[in-house]
């Protein structure tokens, strides 16, 4: 749903990015002062530059984190792109929250799996 995400280390590294089809901890690396800066499903949609497959791992541990989403006006018209349709964001927000992880893809897609109701662009 995001465009960007901001998220400094939190206290109990949990953060996993996906790397040649490893998941690798990513914040046992990151200095104290340090952020990481990744593109979201939104940007993904409108640019084409992938987004980042990332999970929270806790190992059972309590986590404590503070990240900043940057998303886009519920509104916001999105234009026609590669693969996308033109639609409003709350319209394409609404399609990845009903979505599974499955049927998301990293260049801001859905393949969905079921037949659901799409929002209409006004014009």
């Amino acid at each position: 749903m995001g465009l960007i995400s901001i998220i400094p280390r939190s206290s109990s590294p949990g953060l996993q990015i996906l790397r040649a089809a490893r998941w690798l901890d990513i914040e046992e690396d990151m200095g104290s002062d340090e952020v990481l800066l990744f593109g979201g499903m939104t940007l993904a949609r409108l640019t084409g530059i992938p987004a980042l497959l990332h999970r929270v791992y806790t190992h059972g541990n309590v986590r404590f984190s503070a990240p900043f989403f940057q998303r886009t006006m519920p509104k916001a018209f999105l234009p026609a792109s590669p693969g996308h349709e033109a639609e409003l964001a709350n319209c394409y927000n609404d399609r990845l929250r009903d979505a599974s992880n499955r049927e998301l893809r990293i260049d801001g897609s859905i393949v969905l799996q079921r037949a659901v109701k799409r929002c209409k662009v006004e014009k």
